[in-house]
């Protein structure tokens, strides 16, 4: 009978443990749908964050960055942005990256196609950057207007992340669209 009442109890704190992570499971999922970009957990994508150092600054969107695993170097496009033939915007970012990027860690998410399937690493690489800090390099410069979303080629970035690119281009733009509603909220949803 002892062992009937443990086994009751243990069941109790099992199904209350577990009721307690649905619910926060709920009202997180909840809350990612009301997302205008839908929920980036439930995208479909696979992406791996290559740990690296910001070197310099090769050009517009184009950084060299030097791989924390093998201290090689990588030349990364950053997925999802353009810059008009605007000296003034490139000549912004190349400051913005000499004073706030270089030297700096960040993860490189590449697809792992790109990069685990491969006997040798790709010298280049178009992808979206992160900061150490969690600052998604392209969304900064978006929202800084420093340049403006282009979508991306295939499997380069997450969609989720490309939807965020293009509401933030909108609204750093001042644009609106659709009767209020941003081209963001009227294109695929991440589900």
């Amino acid at each position: 009978m002892a062992c009937d009442a443990e086994l009751k109890l243990i069941m109790a704190v099992i199904l209350g443990v577990s009721l307690g992570w649905c619910q926060t499971s709920a009202t997180l999922l909840s809350a990612m749908q009301n997302n205008t970009c839908g929920n980036p957990m439930l995208e479909s994508q696979l992406w791996i964050a290559v740990p690296a150092t910001i070197v310099s600054v090769v050009g517009a969107g184009r950084i060299e960055v030097r791989l924390s695993e093998s201290d090689t170097q990588l030349s990364v496009r950053i997925a999802g942005v353009r810059f008009l033939n605007d000296r003034a915007a490139v000549r912004a970012f190349k400051e913005l990256a000499r004073s706030r990027l270089v030297n700096q860690s960040v993860s490189v998410f590449v697809n792992p196609d790109e990069w685990l399937s491969r006997p040798h690493k790709p010298r280049q690489v178009t992808a979206s950057v992160n900061l150490g800090d969690g600052t998604d390099i392209g969304l900064l410069l978006i929202e800084n207007a420093i340049a403006h979303f282009r979508k991306p080629p295939p499997y380069k970035m997450s969609g989720y992340l490309a939807c965020r690119y293009r509401h933030a281009d909108l609204i750093s733009s001042g644009a609106e669209l659709n009767g209020g509603r941003s081209v963001a909220d009227s294109g695929p949803r991440a589900r």
